[in-house]
């Protein structure tokens, strides 16, 4: 029974592991778009500016 609870635990926080693991991928992917759309943004006022 103890070895079945225990094994649960490590079940649940290796999951939490992957589930932070996962979130912290996700963030870092939005902000890469959003650096992109700022990006690409800049290089359209640069373009409308050399016309």
């Amino acid at each position: 029974m103890d070895y079945k609870v225990k094994k649960n635990s490590q079940n649940n926080d290796m999951a939490s592991l992957v589930n932070d693991v996962c979130n912290i991928i996700e963030t870092g992917r939005k902000e890469a778009y959003v650096a992109a759309g700022k990006s690409a943004v800049n290089m359209v006022r640069a373009i409308i500016n050399a016309i």
